[in-house]
C-alpha cells in the first residue's frame, strides 16, 4: 500500500501542477518545465525498536501548449517522469497507511503522467486523455498536501483498491476525464480509468486495455480559489474484486462489488491571501470487503506565512484515523499479528524556503496502533525534507 496515496500531495506541494488549458498570456512559454529534487531523513522510534532511513524522489515534468507550437487551440500536453531512490523507513514503522509520501516498493524510473488536455466552451469544460494522476483532482484538498503522511494525500479506503490501486503515485494507467466548472465556481468532473495500472516498459505492463475492467469516478462540488471548496464523491469498478476473507465452494475468493463515497471540506478562516489560516476535513467510506479499510478521516490547518517576516514559510497540523475491515483484522490474527481495529496519526510540519531554490521542511509524526504486526501502541517520527525545485527556460 506504500505509495499509493501521494498524487495531489505531489502535484501541489511540490509545484509541479498538472497542464492546464486555461487561456495564456503572450509571454507564456511554449514550454513550461518543472524539475524538482525531494530528499528525506526519516528517523523511527517504537516499543520494538527504531532507525534511520534515507530517501528520494527525482520529479521532472513538461507542459507543452499546442497553440503555441501547432496552432492546436486549448490543448496542452502534459509529459512527467519520476525516478525514486533510497530506503523504505516504513519497513521500520510496520504502518498499514505509511508515513513518507515519496516512499515505493522499487526504485526505478517511471513515466508518471503523459497525456492530452483539450479545453472547450470558453475554457469552462476540459476532456483529458492518457495516463493521469487521478488524485491531482479528485480526493483532494490544497490546505493538505504540506502535510507528508500519505493519508493526507488521498483517502486509504480509495488507495488500497483495485488488482494493484489505483492510477496514482506512483504508478498510473490510461484515463478519460472530463470536467465542467461553472462562472460561479460550482464544478463536476468524472472519470474512467483503467483499472489495472503499470509502467510503460515493465515486464507484464503490455496487459489488454480494460482487461480487469475499470475504475469510475466522479466528484461535484463548489470551489472558490483560495477561500472555500466543498465536494463529494463517488467511486466504484466495473469488475468485480475479491473478497478479503470470504471463499466459494473450491476456496476462491467471493468476487464483490467494490465501491465507495467520500466528501472533503475546505475553507479559510482568517486572513488574506497571501497570509491566512484554512482548514480542511475529509472523509472516506467503503464497501468494507474488499479492501482492508472500511473508511477514515483526516482534518488539519494550514498557515500560510505564520511569520511576517519568511514570506515563503508554512506550518501545517493534520490528524488522520483509519478504520480497519473486520476481514482484515480477523486475517491478520489468524496470521498471529495483532490486526488493530483503527489506526491514527498526528503530523505537525513546518517548511520554509531558506536560499534560492532549496525549501527546508521538518516534520514529526505520532502514529498510535499503526503498528499492525505487533501490539504496539506507538510509533514516532522525527524527519527532514529538503526539496529543490527548478523551472527552466
Amino acid at each position: 500500500m506504500l505509495g499509493r496515496k501521494t498524487g495531489a500531495a505531489l502535484a501541489l506541494a511540490m509545484v509541479i501542477v498538472p497542464a492546464s488549458a486555461h487561456a495564456e498570456s503572450a509571454e507564456t512559454p511554449s514550454i513550461e518545465w518543472q524539475i524538482s529534487l525531494v530528499t528525506d531523513a526519516v528517523g523511527i522510534s517504537r516499543d520494538t525498536g527504531s532507525g534511520v532511513r534515507a530517501l528520494g524522489l527525482l520529479d521532472a515534468g513538461a507542459d507543452i501548449s499546442l497553440d503555441k507550437v501547432a496552432r492546436w487551440s486549448g490543448a496542452v500536453l502534459r509529459v512527467r517522469g519520476l525516478s525514486s531512490f533510497g530506503g523504505r523507513p516504513n519497513d521500520l514503522a510496520l504502518t498499514a497507511q505509511g508515513i513518507d509520501n515519496i516512499e515505493v516498493d522499487k526504485h526505478r524510473i517511471r513515466l508518471f503522467e503523459l497525456y492530452l488536455e483539450q479545453a472547450f466552451a470558453g475554457d469552462r469544460a476540459s476532456v483529458r486523455l492518457g495516463l493521469s494522476d487521478l488524485n491531482s483532482e479528485f480526493y483532494a484538498t490544497e490546505a493538505s498536501t504540506l502535510l507528508v503522511s500519505p493519508a493526507f494525500g488521498i483517502g486509504s479506503e480509495l488507495s488500497a483498491t483495485g488488482p494493484n490501486g489505483p492510477s496514482i503515485y506512483p504508478a498510473t494507467a490510461l484515463t478519460g476525464r472530463l470536467r465542467y466548472h461553472s462562472d460561479r465556481g460550482v464544478y463536476f468532473q468524472a472519470a474512467a480509468v483503467n483499472a489495472q495500472t503499470g509502467l510503460l516498459g515493465e515486464r507484464g505492463a503490455a496487459r489488454p486495455l480494460f482487461g480487469k475492467g475499470a475504475l469510475l469516478i466522479a466528484e461535484a462540488g463548489t470551489h472558490r480559489a483560495g477561500t472555500f471548496h466543498a465536494g463529494m464523491g463517488a467511486w466504484t469498478y466495473t469488475s468485480r474484486q475479491p473478497d478479503l476473507r470470504d471463499t466459494d465452494a473450491a476456496g476462491r475468493p467471493v468476487a464483490r462489488r467494490a465501491f465507495g463515497i467520500y466528501a472533503l471540506l475546505q475553507k479559510r478562516l482568517a486572513g488574506s491571501e497571501e497570509r491566512n489560516v484554512t482548514a480542511f476535513a475529509r472523509a472516506g467510506l467503503s464497501d468494507g470487503k474488499t479492501s482492508p479499510y472500511a473508511g477514515g478521516w483526516q482534518a488539519g490547518l494550514l498557515v500560510s506565512r505564520p511569520f511576517a517576516g519568511r514570506p515563503e514559510s508554512r506550518f501545517s497540523i493534520g490528524i488522520n484515523q483509519g478504520f480497519m475491515t473486520g476481514r482484515f483484522v480477523l486475517n491478520a490474527q489468524d496470521e498471529g499479528r495483532c490486526g488493530h481495529r483503527k489506526e491514527t496519526g498526528v503530523e505537525l510540519t513546518y517548511a520554509d524556503k531558506i536560499a534560492g531554490a532549496l525549501t527546508v521542511q521538518p516534520f514529526v509524526q505520532i502514529n498510535h496502533n499503526a503498528d499492525h504486526e505487533h501490539d504496539a501502541r506507538h510509533t514516532f517520527v522525527y524527519a527532514l525534507r529538503l526539496r529543490v525545485e527548478f523551472t527552466p527556460r
